[in-house]
């Protein structure tokens, strides 16, 4: 699994893309948490085989996220395997790559 961390302030968004390198779907579990640690929201997010998402955190989903930092955890379902990347847009548009600390 991975542990992404956000950060929503002062008009920076985050943005979340996830993929699976299965041949079966994929059900990762989430879980979001604030900067305290304290959990703000879950989710599973459903993947077909080698199939992939992306969204923004706060605006497609999760808006307990909105204002604020924290983390974004994606657990790797048993016999699956995951990828995932953060995208850091302030409000200039110069976006980022945040990679995500694997688990």
């Amino acid at each position: 699994g991975y542990i992404l961390a956000f950060d929503n302030t002062g008009g920076t968004a985050t943005g979340v893309a996830i993929n699976a390198v299965s041949t079966q779907k994929v059900n990762i579990p989430v879980v979001v948490r604030d900067d305290a640690g304290m959990q703000i929201a879950t989710d599973t997010l459903n993947l077909a085989a080698n199939g992939h998402l992306a969204f923004t955190l706060a605006v497609d989903k999760y808006p307990a996220a909105a204002g604020i930092r924290g983390t974004i955890e994606l657990d790797t379902p048993p016999g699956a395997q995951i990828g995932a990347l953060g995208i850091r847009i302030p409000v200039a548009h110069t976006f980022t790559t945040l990679p995500p600390l694997a688990k």
